[in-house]
């Protein structure tokens, strides 16, 4: 969004033939004048401006030259022209706008912000000036301000455009609720089935809170080498949590909460997370999570057992040019029997074609643990590479279906031995959405051969409800 929407566009291109009444223009500015309904022919229309600019300077015949470079996208020169502009005494009215919207389409958003807001402050009445310094908020992803200077904008001026645009910045911030259910099931004969309610509301654009509650029901297999150990519980969660926009580029999250299980006891959860927007495109995450073992052990005796577990984990997320993503991690889980767990993994994902939802994926994973543990899986080492594709489409009568298939190899070396096999994963997700409603339904299967066979079923659901503002 850093170029004039064809609403806009229209207005600039009425404004830029609109000038000082002349019985006979210029011959070369009303040949370029005529040029300006075809984008293709702004290379001559430029040309053509610079050529009666250089016998004679024509403040009006500036306007429309730095104006038809700022729709080429060559900003750097626009701006330079409305700087001469500017320099004029008395300065071209309409001038200092045009040069702010034109910072904002090259990506100067502080610079733009300035610009907006000292034409603001000396004509406060501006709507063309608040809508540009709404935008430029927008677009540097300052929510909560930008809804502040859209109301303010469409106060001083009603315009479709800028309503259109403000309802759209505010349907990302609707009051949501769910009940979701998800059910895991492994070839280790350990089971989850887990259903909870989830509330959210935004205070202000910049800030979301969440609550959740949740039952858990677990049920695991025998272990000979723990055999006390309770094979079912059940559990009750609780968690709140708060995510915040620091700064224009800094969220910060935070998440606390409590589950309590009949068998295992209690066990505090708390999560805090940072991302950071380094550059357009390039996003860096630290999160630091402690709760019990369940959840990234999918073992019933580690819980039982009591094991807590503590990871600190490192993500980035860049994105690349011809439609490439890169996403990369690293983290490492301290567990309290005295265990470290390291995890690394990279996704190099393309989008071939922009039309189409459709991506292709080429990943490794890399698991270890520093200790032996009959509780859990433990390899010494365990590498993996795999490839795939997802695939989105919309269907009729508001259905959306997702497609996921990867397959690939992997080894591991665990208990003394080295084992290899193949690994794939497929899943499916339909989703449906009417209005305030939506509704979701994925399930997915994944196997791996190392010594043995595992393999993971899994199903989620959810019913939604968007609540209006």
């Amino acid at each position: 969004m850093k170029r004039p929407s064809g609403l806009a566009l229209a207005l600039l291109l009425a404004l830029a033939c609109a000038g000082p009444a002349a019985a006979e223009p210029e011959p070369r500015v009303a040949e370029a004048d005529a040029l300006l309904g075809d984008a293709e022919a702004y290379p001559r229309a430029v040309d053509l401006y610079r050529a009666a600019l250089a016998d004679a300077d024509d403040a009006a015949v500036r306007q429309r030259l730095a104006r038809v470079l700022a729709w080429s996208r060559r900003y750097d020169e626009s701006i330079a022209e409305y700087d001469r502009l500017l320099a004029a005494a008395p300065p071209v009215e309409g001038a200092a706008v045009e040069r702010a919207e034109v910072l904002s389409w090259a990506g100067r958003l502080a610079e733009a912000r300035a610009a907006f807001e000292a034409i603001l402050a000396a004509e406060p009445a501006n709507a063309r000036a608040a809508r540009g310094l709404a935008r430029s908020l927008r677009w540097a992803g300052q929510d909560a301000r930008a809804d502040r200077a859209y109301e303010r904008a469409l106060s001083l001026e009603d315009d479709a455009e800028a309503r259109d645009e403000w309802v759209k910045l505010r349907a990302g911030s609707l009051p949501r609720s769910a009940a979701e259910t998800d059910w895991v099931r492994d070839s280790d004969d350990f089971e989850r089935l887990g259903s909870r309610l989830v509330a959210s509301f935004f205070p202000d654009l910049d800030t979301l809170v969440t609550a959740r509650a949740g039952y858990l029901d677990l049920r695991g297999p025998n272990l000979a080498a723990a055999p006390g150990l309770a094979r079912r519980d059940r559990g009750a969660d609780l968690s709140l949590g708060l995510r915040r926009a620091l700064l224009a580029s800094l969220q910060g999250e935070l998440e606390v909460g409590a589950r309590i299980y009949r068998e295992a006891g209690a066990f505090p959860l708390a999560r805090g997370r940072l991302e950071w927007t380094a550059a357009p495109g390039s996003v860096f995450g630290l999160e630091v999570d402690h709760r019990d073992a369940l959840d990234r052990s999918d073992s019933l005796a580690a819980l039982e057992d009591g094991i807590r577990d503590t990871t600190t984990r490192l993500s980035w997320w860049q994105a690349l040019p011809r439609r490439l993503e890169l996403f990369s991690d690293a983290q490492l889980g301290a567990l309290s029997d005295s265990n470290l767990r390291r995890g690394a993994g990279s996704t190099l994902s393309w989008q071939p074609w922009e039309a189409h939802e459709l991506r292709l994926h080429a990943g490794v994973g890399y698991l270890a643990t520093s200790r032996r543990s009959d509780l859990y899986y433990d390899p010494e080492w365990d590498v993996s590479g795999l490839v795939g594709a997802t695939h989105r489409q919309a269907l009729p009568g508001h259905f959306v279906l997702d497609l996921e298939a990867r397959g690939g190899y992997g080894g591991s070396h665990e208990a003394g031995a080295t084992s290899s096999g193949p690994a794939y994963e497929v899943a499916a997700a339909l989703a449906w959405r009417a209005g305030p409603v939506r509704l979701a339904l994925r399930a997915s299967r994944a196997e791996s051969q190392r010594a043995s066979a595992y393999a993971v079923n899994r199903v989620f659901a959810t019913l939604g409800l968007d609540l209006p503002r």
